[in-house]
């Protein structure tokens, strides 16, 4: 089958070519050797700039750009603007698959767990990091960087099955929603890309934190560009949230009750994306006290110093551990 390519876009070079190639010469397809392929093949950025949309509309979380689909696989390019974060998603209906960043990247996985989506990590990637994309996984993906960065995803299915990234899910933690999309894991889906929305889903507080940080993030965005009407008044509701003294009390809550009776696997990962999420949301903070958009509670202040302060503290740490 040919290579869908718009007709705007040129020839593909010969390194993507090749990549190509290398892929539909293995009898059988895997994660692993997706990795390895991707990993050994050199395709330089500027070689993939043509397909770059670093100027992809508001609503939109990053930009895309399909080299390939056809042969039960799909190659792409992701842009991504600084401070770009995809939605909570799955990678659809794939079989196998890897990522290659080709700039400094944020990269996050999850997983269900007793019912809650929760952050079995979030970290930092470099320029050149390759990423297995194992079917089922849930991960998040973003630029928390100064510059413009793309990323290159390949993905397949078995021979002769549909394309590879339908029926992708994206984690709504803030509507409680799993959403079922042909399109891309962008915050804010329009129902029109939404073929399915039945599923229930909440998150444990660090992973909702962070959700719900980017989608205000996102939310901000969109308006700026004078997009989408209708957001303020979600907007005002995530903020009252944010600002509530219910919502931090309910976390110190957790972590003196909840968190002390789960495993030790658990309480590292569930400590470690807590500070990270904290972090980043009392940067959103700073941002949109500076935009005029919000003031934080002192109430609310006092209640994040003391978790800060849980959190770095070794006998409450000791403690949990030894619960």
């Amino acid at each position: 089958m040919p290579d869908t390519i718009r007709s705007e876009y040129p020839p593909l070079p010969q390194s993507v070519l090749e990549l190509l190639d290398a892929v539909r010469a293995e009898d059988q397809m895997t994660t692993q050797k997706a990795v390895l392929l991707l990993d050994q093949c050199v395709i330089p950025a500027a070689e993939l700039a043509s397909w770059a949309r670093f100027g992809h509309p508001e609503a939109d979380s990053y930009g895309q750009a399909t080299l390939h689909s056809g042969d039960s696989l799909e190659l792409q390019v992701l842009s991504w603007q600084p401070g770009d974060m995809s939605a909570i998603h799955d990678i659809g209906d794939s079989s196998w698959g890897a990522l290659k960043f080709l700039g400094l990247a944020e990269y996050a996985r999850f997983e269900v767990r007793e019912g809650l989506l929760c952050t079995l990590e979030r970290r930092n990637c470099e320029a050149g990091s390759v990423l297995a994309q194992d079917r089922g996984q849930i991960q998040q993906i973003g630029n928390k960087g100064a510059a413009p960065m793309i990323s290159l995803h390949i993905n397949g299915t078995g021979r002769g099955q549909q394309a590879a990234t339908t029926q992708r899910r994206v984690f709504d933690l803030d509507e409680g929603r799993i959403q079922v999309t042909t399109g891309g894991a962008f915050f804010l889906l329009p129902q029109e890309q939404v073929s399915s929305n039945a599923v229930a889903v909440q998150g444990d507080f660090p992973t909702w934190l962070r959700h719900n940080a980017e989608l205000l993030r996102r939310m901000r965005v969109i308006s700026l560009g004078g997009g989408r009407s209708g957001l303020a008044v979600r907007e005002e509701r995530l903020l009252r949230e944010f600002n509530s003294v219910d919502t931090w009390q309910a976390l110190r809550q957790e972590l003196l009750i909840r968190l002390p009776k789960q495993d030790p696997d658990y309480q590292l990962s569930y400590i470690t994306s807590l500070g990270q999420e904290l972090a980043s949301t009392t940067s959103l903070f700073a941002e949109l006290v500076e935009a005029g958009r919000f003031e934080p509670r002192h109430e609310v202040l006092m209640l994040i110093g003391e978790i800060v302060s849980m959190l770095e503290d070794e006998d409450y740490i000791g403690r949990i551990a030894g619960a």
